[in-house]
């Protein structure tokens, strides 16, 4: 087996790992906008794993209603974590690619507000990120260790009844970075005897100092037993890497 097939087998191994990790935290990505039952709570757990061919992040978090409830109006703050690696080229190095490690923290407080069809939230606060090179570059512009501000929103809106538009953007000081998505699903009615379907398509922007991509797809949500699980594929255009696949796993819990 040669260095590149146990390089793909490596980074295959941490991708599941990642993920196990997130399900084992506790099944989804924030999604207190989605409007289910189960939202009668003052807290929520979720957590997700992202990737492509050659970079996985993964990441786990809450968020907490001080007053009152999720579904309700209101303060909010939210803590969340995560790590994952990535890969890009440079020929000024050996092998011409190098590999990233990223650790990375935020703790935001906001605040969410019901006008009629259409619920929104904000947030704003600390971020902090960490990035270690396998090969030292002084020309990666996002090497090393950074703290700053970060601000965020979060719109959801249902019309037509089945239909449902859900997006988010966020924005740090941290290595100037930047990432938002907007979705469009229809709901499907019960699955599972139990459980809502929806699918739709989605599309996003991110990148920071480094790179810049963007990603059109189709996403999926299942809410059944208290839990909402996304699952979103599609194709990535990449700044460093060019074209590409993506696809991104999160579960979200209230409790």
């Amino acid at each position: 087996m040669d260095a590149a097939a146990r390089g793909r087998i490596r980074r295959i191994a941490a991708a599941l790992s990642a993920l196990a990790f997130a399900l084992v935290l506790s099944p989804a990505r924030s999604a207190e906008v989605l409007p289910f039952p189960a939202l009668a709570h003052r807290a929520d757990a979720f957590a997700g794993i992202d990737f492509t061919m050659d970079s996985m992040f993964a990441w786990a978090g809450g968020t907490y209603a001080p007053r009152g409830r999720l579904d309700q109006d209101g303060l909010r703050f939210r803590i969340a974590g995560g790590t994952g690696f990535y890969r890009y080229r440079n020929a000024a190095l050996p092998g011409g690619e190098n590999q990233a490690q990223v650790f990375a923290g935020e703790l935001l407080a906001g605040y969410r507000h019901n006008f009629g069809p259409v619920i929104a939230s904000i947030y704003g606060g600390l971020h902090a990120e960490q990035q270690i090179l396998q090969t030292p570059d002084p020309s990666n512009p996002t090497a090393g260790g950074e703290a700053g501000l970060k601000f965020g929103a979060e719109i959801y809106a249902r019309f037509l009844r089945e239909f449902i538009f859900n997006g988010f953007a966020t924005v740090s000081t941290v290595h100037g970075k930047y990432n938002a998505r907007t979705s469009v699903t229809r709901e499907f009615g019960a699955l599972f005897s139990q459980g809502i379907w929806a699918l739709g398509v989605e599309g996003g922007v991110l990148g920071d100092a480094r790179a810049s991509e963007t990603r059109l797809g189709l996403t999926s949500t299942l809410t059944w037993q208290r839990r909402i699980f996304l699952l979103a594929a599609g194709l990535t255009d990449h700044s460093d890497k060019g074209r590409g696949a993506y696809a991104t796993l999160s579960i979200y819990a209230p409790f």
